[in-house]
């Protein structure tokens, strides 16, 4: 019989993760396929029945933490609307408290709504810097956060800089990490 990729992955665990999931991916409960799929999430059946629709994003954070070994890093970019309740209701509420109880919040960093100019997307997305907790004791410290006006382009998307003000967010980043 031959290995699926969830059962390789299964197999390894990793210190760091970086990704760009796609954010405009939606799974249905409605399309067979895409059921069972949702069947295979946690994050799908929080506190009830299964959901009738998950973003991918949001179950791309359930496949990062199976991947992770414990206290290993995650830097991803999110759409902003799961972070956010506004109009999200019930099932974000749920989705956010499953990420406090899987991982520790090290980092938010929104971006700006241009960030994605050149690639036609002008979804609001923030970084997020997790790590995936040790044990479910582990005291989730202060969270960095930060709003980043400038990420090197303008709307048309054209070079202003070579990191607008992205530099100066990672320095104030160190700094909170050695607590000054």
């Amino acid at each position: 019989e031959r290995e699926g990729l969830k059962d390789i992955l299964d197999k390894k665990q990793f210190d760091v993760v970086m990704t760009n999931p796609p954010f405009s991916m939606k799974y249905e409960q409605s399309k067979p396929d895409e059921k069972r799929i949702l069947e295979q999430y946690e994050i799908a059946r929080l506190k009830g029945p299964l959901v009738t629709s998950l973003k991918s994003n949001i179950m791309f954070l359930e496949r990062y933490y199976d991947l992770l070994k414990p206290g290993g890093k995650l830097l991803t970019v999110i759409d902003e609307s799961v972070l956010n309740t506004e109009g999200q209701g019930e099932s974000m509420k749920r989705f956010r408290e499953w990420l406090r109880g899987k991982y520790i919040i090290r980092a938010v960093v929104s971006l700006p709504r241009n960030t994605f100019v050149n690639e036609d997307a002008g979804v609001k997305t923030s970084v997020l810097y997790l790590t995936k907790r040790k044990n479910e004791y582990e005291v989730q410290p202060k969270v960095f956060m930060a709003i980043s006006q400038d990420v090197g382009h303008n709307d048309a998307g054209r070079i202003t800089s070579d990191y607008g003000d992205l530099g100066e967010i990672i320095d104030a980043f160190q700094k909170f990490q050695n607590g000054k």
